[in-house]
């Protein structure tokens, strides 16, 4: 007679699998990257951003946010919005300031050339030079020239290599600023414990961003009353014969009632595309490059607002002797910009750099390039870098219609991590699965 194997056999074998299960669930490492009962710091999240494309909020306590969201204002409606925490917006139940920030992939640990924006409002927080802000990264995307310029440039070829660019770029820029005012920060104050006016709201960005930003301060004074415009690409909105001829930034600051609420900081690298050819002339015909353009531009911008009443603490301009056109530059004086214009323009910039207010009158001192046909060679993936100037006498590419790819600017997301990660989990339970039965089977056969 066969003997059936006792019931507390069984339940012992019950509870040993669902032990093994348990064990297992804790020590395989979660899709998202964390281990159980384990809040990952800042860097680890973006690394499990880039590996599996979750959102980076995985609990109540991360600092590092992401959600996608629609901008009906733009033509690519679809955004990534990454929302830095400050270290005690969890536990002070405080309003905090906001800075919005241009260019968003580069700012919070990214793949590569990462600005340290996080690591720098960490380090000042403790310190003790704020006490804190929220900064909220926009992602560009791949009509970034278009919607970080209310102006339009129709001679993008004399000013960067036709493969980045269309001849005609430029023109969205109040799309975009809309956009941030009418969608994104009701929605960043809706989420978030924030400050909500104009005297704690700010926004910033490197080149291009540095270009809308001024706007912005300029357009939109009852909104954000801070500006941080880091080596702010000028040269873009220039449409003379030549250079500084008749600048449509310069112009409009010229036409406005600037406010006197509102705070410019300005800084530039004296190496910004150092040795870059283009297509530019002084008034007597000399041709000029970069570095010249970008220092000179933010030369003639920090001039401008003085002329239009903007005082002495509200205005500075900094250069950095060594800055190039680089996140690494731009990491080295994001912590300069956000003393000054967040503790009531009390504190000065690193006297490491050269700060000048107000500036010397711009000298001409044009960077002669060999032949206007010098092929300039940009980096693939990335329209912040900067371009090479290759002394071939190779043609350049033909000019196309291919609108500037910014794709390289955001992280790669892939499901590759949580697939492997799932077919890892079932192959273990469908072993301990397969060992129980197997343990059933020889326990009722010794019993029998």
């Amino acid at each position: 007679m066969t003997k059936r194997l006792p019931i507390h056999s069984s339940r012992q074998c019950v509870y040993k699998f669902f032990i093994y299960v348990l064990l297992i669930t804790i020590i395989l490492p979660a899709p998202a990257g964390a281990v159980a009962g384990y809040h990952p710091d800042t860097s680890e999240i973006a690394v499990d951003l880039r590996e599996t494309g979750t959102n980076l909020q995985q609990d109540e306590f991360d600092r590092l946010d992401q959600f996608e969201m629609t901008a009906p204002q733009l033509r690519y409606p679809t955004r990534t919005i990454q929302v830095y925490l400050p270290a005690d917006y969890y536990t002070s139940g405080k309003n905090y300031p906001v800075i919005y920030l241009h260019d968003g992939a580069l700012l919070f640990n990214p793949d590569s050339r990462d600005c340290l924006y996080d690591e720098t409002l960490d380090r000042l927080f403790e310190e003790g030079k704020n006490e804190g802000i929220i900064a909220v990264g926009i992602f560009a995307s791949q009509n970034r020239w278009d919607e970080y310029s209310p102006w339009i440039n129709t001679n993008m070829h004399d000013w960067i290599v036709p493969a980045k660019a269309a001849k005609r770029e430029g023109g969205e820029g109040d799309a975009y600023l809309d956009f941030i005012v009418d969608t994104l920060k009701p929605e960043i104050d809706a989420r978030y414990r924030t400050k909500t006016g104009p005297r704690n709201t700010a926004i910033g960005g490197f080149s291009m961003g540095g270009l809308i930003s001024l706007y912005a301060g300029l357009k939109r004074p009852d909104v954000f009353s801070k500006v941080m415009a880091v080596s702010p690409a000028i040269w873009f909105a220039e449409s003379g014969d030549y250079w500084l001829e008749e600048n449509q930034l310069i112009d409009y600051i010229n036409s406005i009632d600037v406010s006197k609420d509102v705070a410019f900081y300005i800084d530039i690298g004296t190496k910004e595309w150092e040795g870059v050819p283009i297509n530019a002339v002084d008034q007597i015909g000399a041709w000029l490059g970069y570095p010249f353009v970008w220092v000179d531009g933010a030369r003639a911008t920090f001039n401008a607002l003085e002329g239009a009443g903007v005082a002495e603490q509200n205005l500075i301009l900094v250069e950095d002797p060594v800055g190039v056109h680089e996140p690494y530059s731009w990491a080295e004086r994001f912590d300069d910009a956000i003393v000054w214009l967040f503790d009531g323009r009390e504190t000065l910039p690193d006297p490491g750099l050269v700060t000048v207010v107000p500036p010397d009158e711009a000298e001409i001192i044009p960077t002669l390039i060999s032949t206007v046909s010098t092929p300039v060679l940009m980096p693939e993936d990335d329209a912040t870098a900067t371009p090479v100037a290759e002394l071939t006498e190779e043609v350049q590419p033909e000019p196309t219609n291919v609108q500037s790819n910014d794709e390289g600017l955001k992280p790669e997301l892939s499901s590759g991590s949580l697939l492997k990660y799932l077919v890892i989990a079932m192959v273990i339970i469908a072993v301990l699965v397969a060992a129980w039965l197997i343990k059933l089977v020889l326990d009722h056969r010794r019993a029998g």
